[in-house]
């Protein structure tokens, strides 16, 4: 059956017009609406992309995980070329595996009586050295990882933050030692006096610095060895 409308008389133009400006507001929240749907669903279609590439960047993480611990252990062995002497001899070896936590073995001080450490109330270096170890520590957080950095990339390898790191603080650990050998074998200034005393404070200094990248040289050679050739 059809509708029939029947306007009160004397309204229908005002009617009308109500109507009409009810159907604009409809059609202008219609289309707000739908240009919210499309911005939801642009929204949405970036989450999923998102989605999509973490799930990607875990299944690589997982692979090279699984490469890692299928490769065998690495077992690297480094030492400071100055001190292959009998008085002062030593080496720090680096057990270095994919899982491993804590693997870094001990550092094998020198034997007591491999250096003669000056009788208390004796002429000598022993009241320079806390401030000498003050200036290797410095020098060290300074430079070590840039320097172990640049050996790098010198030799063709790269080293990510964790295994500089590990190496730094493995060389840090030597310092107080190495300091003090080179205190105790560098002979004092003749001269009295501030200047004289730097002079020797950095030929001090620099001793410890050529030995900690001697460190990194031969840890560097080491890795290099150490690495199969790509595509092996």
């Amino acid at each position: 059956m059809n509708s029939v409308w029947h306007f009160p008389n004397g309204h229908s133009g005002f009617d009308c017009q109500v109507c009409a400006g009810r159907i604009r507001e409809l059609e202008s929240w219609a289309g707000s609406a739908a240009e919210q749907l499309k911005e939801f669903q642009k929204q949405i279609d970036n989450l999923r992309q998102q989605h999509a590439e973490a799930q990607s960047r875990i299944g690589e993480m997982q692979t090279r995980i699984e490469d890692l611990q299928r490769q065998p252990p690495v077992h690297v062995e480094y030492h400071f070329d100055q001190l292959k002497v009998s008085r002062l001899d030593g080496t720090l070896n680096i057990g270095i595996s994919p899982n491993a936590k804590g693997d870094v073995d001990s550092f094998e001080v020198p034997a007591t009586g491999t250096w003669q450490t000056p009788a208390a109330g004796s002429e000598g270096p022993e009241s320079f050295i806390p401030r000498l170890l003050k200036q290797g520590r410095e020098m060290f957080d300074q430079e070590a990882a840039a320097d172990l950095a640049a050996t790098a990339a010198k030799n063709g390898i790269s080293f990510e933050a964790s295994e500089i790191g590990r190496v730094t603080e493995d060389v840090k650990a030597q310092l107080g030692p190495r300091i003090q050998y080179y205190a105790r074998t560098t002979p004092l200034p003749k001269e009295s006096g501030e200047k004289a005393l730097a002079d020797w404070e950095r030929e001090v200094i620099g001793k410890v610095r050529k030995d900690v990248r001697a460190a990194f040289e031969n840890y560097a050679a080491k890795r290099v060895s150490q690495t199969p050739p790509e595509g092996q």
